[in-house]
């Protein structure tokens, strides 16, 4: 949708206004609250790509807790994008040591690459 691109737009140039709303959807969605479906993979992704700790474990746990492939891949998403090099390490990882489905662990490492940040 056009408001989910704008979304991702303004949070990849960093928007704080943008990033604060993405952070509060973020933990709604952590009470059961939900995202809108079509605001979901841009809300994510702005929340994976200014990570801060906790919020990189909240999206870890939602990972290892999702049941579908769908989900999975959203969250696969948003995790890859963290900028901080802490964070994408401690990402990698848990991808090598197994702490990740393994489905995802095989993607893990290109989809980290392939982000400009860590190129």
């Amino acid at each position: 949708t056009l408001r989910g691109r704008l979304v991702a737009a303004l949070a990849r140039w960093g928007d704080e206004a943008v990033l604060a709303e993405a952070r509060q959807r973020f933990g709604a969605a952590l009470q059961h609250r939900g995202i809108v479906p079509s605001l979901r993979a841009p809300v994510l992704r702005a929340v994976g790509a200014q990570a801060r700790p906790a919020e990189y474990d909240a999206l870890l746990a939602a990972l290892r807790a999702a049941d579908s492939e769908e989900e999975r891949h959203a969250l696969v998403d948003a995790l890859a994008e963290v900028r901080d090099p802490a964070l994408a390490r401690r990402l990698l990882d848990e991808s090598l040591a197994g702490r990740v489905p393994a489905d995802v662990a095989v993607r893990l490492p290109g989809e980290v690459g392939a982000q400009p940040v860590h190129a």
